[in-house]
């Protein structure tokens, strides 16, 4: 499975646990669980924001934040 940097594209060799930088952009990639799913992806810092103003909105007794 090919992982990319939701910044510039390119794909990664290696992809982050949880925060990196890309190697070509330098850009901050985060690795997050997706507000309200099991599904984690890579994520710019605005993407960040918007995914923990979701979680704020998530019913926490269904869905709780693991990462």
């Amino acid at each position: 499975m090919e992982v990319c940097c939701p910044y510039c594209g390119v794909c990664l060799d290696t992809p982050p646990e949880t925060t990196g930088e890309c190697p070509t952009c330098h850009g901050t990639v985060h690795f997050e669980r997706v507000a309200g799913t099991s599904e984690r992806c890579l994520m710019t810092d605005a993407d960040v924001e918007d995914n923990d103003k979701a979680w704020e909105r998530c019913d926490l007794r269904a869905h709780r934040r693991l990462g």
